[in-house]
């Protein structure tokens, strides 16, 4: 091969430019700077050949390794891990500089080794693959030998005959081997044929006694659709499969080592040894197993869907996306320019990904926003292309809306109007006007529900413009406030209505809060005969009418009115029942309004005058059953679920630093008593803060799995059997199913609390099995 060949490189290597860089820039720090970019920028676009630069590379790199070899060495392992998507440029740049200097490379595969081994002690598994992958893919550059990635190979898949161990151990190392045959495998053949011939007849053992139970928790599409949905490593094996019986050639790759081969095949290569897999840990989180997601029939269907290009293509865009996700711009620029050599579309499959993640179970890798804003540069970068495949995978989608899960609804639903609202609303709505011929459709909720978050992120006129007359009848009332006591009968001889006119003459007043607190007081007495229990329920609710009344012409008047009057809440808003009276008076007002609704439940529970559980109480009982199915419920839900765990997790970080602190205090030669009793009562008081947060967190999780179950259970008694298909119970447990992937870890580690508590052998079966097809994720 021509080592003329233009790539998309740099070309930054003359050596002319790299004398003249030294005599005027002497400073080892300026020095090691341009040698980190040199390695960094290694692969970018340029007018030489890929092949031309590292070879130009690989010089400079060799005469600058007898002063700064850690950093080199360093920085190549830095850009592999930070650059998977260019493994094999490195591996080609590392095999060049073996070829020169044998000892350079014997130290960089023990650093990636030793490296390696860290990952999985720390149960770093992402970071691992790419590692696994570096050292599979060096075996061609000649610098690691066949002998040792075959014995590495093994030991992973010896994983699988472990005792008492969970599936997804054995799946992930099942899962980093099978990854890295693509780049490896024709040189194993070669090298190592009956070797892999039993590595892989000991994968195939394994993989025909897997247990699956988990899959239909991981479905997008609850029936099923063509392409299937399949798990992501029987599908993975189909493709090693047809890797393998193509003579293990694929048409993907570059690979610029081929180039030198010439230099590289008179290297030496370095064997390691085997690599230490630590024992099983209980503690330790393995990935979740995956299914594969399909949504776009391209051409050949029957032969793509099993072929290793397919698989290369898919995880080149992946990894691209996750080194680049901070970057939308650079990101999108990068997948649209990723090589498309065989016969698969590049475009649908960049889309078919995306959505792919967006759609992902429990969770999806990346932000929703991150999603929405990279699918929008696409569109900007290719007009004429990525917006019709978007728009066909959109429409493809809304005919599945009813086979779909709720979650993946919901998302799908956030997406698309976020989207819209980047490209003046415009959309075929005439298409969607057959969800309005059945009243409760899942596309008709759909649709409700892009309508309703159009709205808040536009406003309610504008909406109206652009959709068809027929479709109106599904937006969100215009919203407004509805506020109980600003009109009411100055000659009223109604308690509530009189303690309203007394607060409202405060406000204008401009009474301080504890003016304000003595003017409920003395009415407490002249209007509600000191009957306590009475004056606290009509004090909660006035108090919420009347500040949100006055705060009513902004979110910043509402939000400056709860603040000013804390004190005031937190005097009269006491119990969970008091909490619950002040939600019912915040609804009541803001209902036409679910985004203000939400954005001052936020602020509420912020300054604490209420707390999580009370929403969740409120949210999931028989008074809120109505609503049940509105987007704006799960909001809140999710709201209140996110600030528990966040609290907790604040909590655990304080406490690690403080441990740390302490301990290298302790260690040290100056040790004062009176600073060490004050840093160990720190620790002592942060254990309990993580105790607290830990115990209210579990607290909360209880009463909202209970309450699932109470609605659920009233639900079946009220319809009894034959409602066992009805589309409110299939969205109540999928919601349920929802909030369980969604927050899975901590609703693991209670997991023994909630089979002894909730979900026992009394309960019903359909709610049963949502907990057991979820605690098999991990089995």
């Amino acid at each position: 091969m021509s080592r003329r060949r233009h790539h998309d490189s740099d070309d930054e290597y003359d050596h002319r430019q790299t004398k003249r860089f030294r005599r005027s820039n002497n400073e080892p720090k300026q020095i090691e700077d341009r040698l980190e970019s040199l390695i960094f920028r290694v692969g970018e676009k340029s007018s030489s050949s890929l092949e031309t630069n590292l070879e130009k590379l690989a010089g400079v790199l060799q005469a600058d390794i007898p002063n700064y070899k850690q950093k080199i060495l360093d920085t190549l392992y830095n850009s592999v891990t930070m650059l998977p998507f260019k493994i094999s440029i490195y591996s080609t740049l590392i095999g060049l500089l073996n070829a020169k200097n044998y000892k350079s490379g014997e130290e960089f595969v023990n650093l990636a080794v030793a490296n390696l081994e860290q990952d999985l002690v720390k149960g770093q598994f992402e970071p691992a693959v790419i590692k696994v992958r570096l050292l599979a893919d060096m075996v061609n550059a000649h610098v690691v030998s066949s002998t040792s990635i075959i014995a590495m190979f093994n030991s992973f898949v010896g994983v699988t005959k472990e005792p008492d161990i969970p599936q997804v151990r054995s799946d992930w190392f099942v899962y980093a081997v099978l990854s890295a045959l693509p780049w490896v495998g024709r040189q194993l053949f070669k090298d190592k044929g009956d070797d892999l011939s039993n590595l892989l007849s000991n994968i195939d053992s394994y993989l025909k006694h897997r247990k699956k139970h988990y899959l239909s928790s991981l479905y997008t599409w609850k029936e099923k659709v063509y392409p299937p949905q399949e798990d992501y490593l029987d599908c993975l094996w189909q493709q090693i499969r047809d890797l393998k019986s193509n003579n293990w050639k694929e048409r993907y790759f570059h690979r610029p080592y081929r180039a030198f081969d010439d230099i590289l095949v008179n290297a030496f290569d370095h064997t390691f040894p085997i690599v230490t897999i630590p024992q099983h840990d209980v503690d330790t989180i393995y990935p979740l197993p995956k299914v594969t997601f399909r949504l776009i029939k391209q051409e050949a269907e029957s032969e793509t869907a099993h072929c290793i290009e397919r698989y290369m293509m898919e995880e080149s865009i992946r990894t691209m996306m996750k080194s680049m996700y901070r970057n939308r711009k650079e990101c999108a620029s990068r997948l649209l320019s990723l090589p498309s050599r065989s016969r698969l579309s590049l475009y649908d499959t960049i889309i078919e990904i995306i959505f792919s993640d967006l759609f992902t179970l429990p969770k999806p890798e990346f932000p929703e926003l991150f999603i929405s804003s990279l699918l929008i540069e696409l569109c900007k970068l290719e007009p004429t292309v990525v917006p019709k495949v978007l728009a066909e995978a959109t429409g493809i989608l809304y005919d599945r809306v009813n086979i779909m899960n709720v979650t993946c609804v919901h998302r799908f639903a956030s997406w698309f109007s976020y989207h819209l609202s980047n490209f003046q609303y415009k959309w075929s709505w005439n298409d969607w006007e057959d969800c309005l011929d059945q009243e409760s459709s899942p596309k008709r909720r759909f649709v409700s529900d892009v309508l309703e978050k159009c709205v808040r992120l536009a406003f309610f006129e504008r909406i109206v413009e652009i959709i068809p007359e027929s479709l109106v009848q599904l937006l969100p009332p215009e919203p407004s406030p509805k506020c109980k006591f600003e009109r009411s009968d100055a000659e009223s001889t109604d308690p509530a209505v009189k303690l309203a006119q007394q607060l409202f003459t405060a406000f204008k007043a401009k009474k301080s809060p504890e003016e304000v607190i003595e003017v409920l007081e003395s009415a407490k007495s002249s209007l509600f005969a000191d009957d306590e229990d009475e004056y606290i329920k009509t004090a909660a609710e006035v108090l919420v009418q009347c500040v949100l009344t006055m705060g009513q012409k902004s979110i910043s008047h509402a939000t400056s009115g709860i603040t000013k009057f804390k004190p005031v809440f937190k005097a009269i808003i006491k119990s969970g029942d008091e909490q619950i009276i002040c939600l019912n008076s915040v609804y009541s007002i803001w209902e036409r309004n679910i985004q203000i609704l939400e954005l001052l439940l936020d602020k509420m529970l912020r300054l604490e005058i209420i707390d999580p559980s009370s929403i969740i109480n409120w949210l999931l009982s028989r008074d809120m059953l109505g609503s049940f199915q509105r987007f704006f419920v799960w909001n809140i839900v999710h709201l209140c679920l996110r600030k528990c765990s966040k609290r907790l997790h604040i909590a655990r970080k304080s406490l690690e630093h403080a441990k740390e602190k302490f301990s290298s205090y302790t260690n040290s030669d100056e040790t004062n008593d009176e600073e060490r009793s004050k840093l160990s009562n720190a620790v002592d008081n942060l254990s309990d803060e993580v105790y607290d947060a830990y115990q209210k967190q579990k607290e909360i999780f209880l009463i909202l799995f209970q309450r699932f179950i109470i609605i659920l259970n009233d639900h079946l008694y009220r319809r009894d059997q034959q409602d066992q298909g009805s589309p409110w119970l299939g969205f109540a447990l999928e919601k349920l199913k929802e909030v369980m992937h969604a927050y899975h870890e901590e609703v693991f580690s209670y997991k023994e609390t909630l089979e002894q508590l909730l979900f026992t052998s009394e309960t019903d079966s359909r709610i049963l099995r949502v907990f057991t097809d979820f605690c098999s994720l991990r089995d």
